[in-house]
């Protein structure tokens, strides 16, 4: 499920440069408390890897920037996604009954709407909507990690999409889960007609193909930098896997609002 949120001010918007922790925090507090504590403490595991399987955008509008901060109209626009509805609920009625807030910007009206596209096609276009993360953890002589992320021609980038993509998946559906061990890239793997996964649990065929350019943006999360590459994809897989793609994110760091998709058309 996907929820447009409006935030509307009387006066003009201005947020930090580098807002995604407030923004983060916008949808923590319009959890439910119960949901909240659970995703935030807890999150959904698979093996040593914990999801949180939701994401959100940046905002959509343009803006000007003055130092450290972004200087927006009178309406920002942002979504969220998740595959649990009654998350997406709870947010929207949330949001809309209480005083909402980016940072030290308050806001005087919040507008929700709701949309729930389901995937049946084997083929989807979208748009990033927030960067897409992909990236390997490498060490310095002394030993400190640090990370390098991959832009969309690298072929370790559609590698680690469907490597993250089928370990949600199989998160999500764990009586059913997906070999992630089979090579299954853009030339092998089983692909599914009828929008089935195999019955011996085979990795279906993934495609990621991005469409015309597409951009990598530096932000940062914290203290830390964070690369990641937007702009217009097509996917092709089993329509399961293209679904939790569309409701809980491509790619890494969804839940610190990243790799959020927007249907295209096909």
């Amino acid at each position: 499920m996907i929820l447009q949120i409006k935030l509307q001010s009387s006066s003009q918007i201005v947020v930090p440069l580098h807002y995604k922790v407030q923004l983060q925090g916008l949808f923590y507090n319009a959890m439910d408390e119960e949901m909240r504590s659970f995703l935030h403490n807890q999150g959904y595991k698979n093996g040593p890897r914990v999801f949180r399987l939701f994401t959100f955008s940046d905002i959509q509008e343009s803006a000007r920037r003055q130092g450290e901060k972004l200087f927006f109209g009178n309406e920002i626009t942002v979504y969220f996604s998740s595959h649990d509805a009654d998350l997406c609920m709870s947010i929207a009625r949330n949001m809309t009954g209480n005083q909402q807030r980016i940072g030290n910007h308050y806001f005087d009206s919040v507008i929700v709407g709701l949309a729930n596209p389901k995937i049946t096609d084997n083929i989807i276009r979208v748009q990033a909507v927030s960067p897409i993360v992909t990236y390997e953890t490498l060490h310095h002589a002394d030993g400190r990690p640090y990370y390098n992320y991959f832009p969309a021609e690298h072929p370790s980038f559609t590698v680690e999409v469907r490597r993250n993509l089928i370990r949600k998946y199989n998160t999500l559906y764990p009586d059913t889960p997906i070999d992630l061990t089979a090579d299954a890239t853009e030339i092998g793997g089983t692909f599914s007609q009828t929008g089935e996964t195999s019955s011996n649990n085979e990795a279906p065929c993934f495609e990621l193909q991005a469409l015309g350019k597409n951009r990598q943006v530096i932000m940062y999360y914290k203290n830390y930098v964070i690369k990641g590459v937007q702009g217009e994809f097509l996917l092709r897989s089993d329509p399961k896997l293209l679904q939790v793609a569309l409701d809980c994110g491509l790619g890494s760091k969804n839940s610190q609002g990243f790799g959020m998709l927007m249907l295209k058309g096909r």
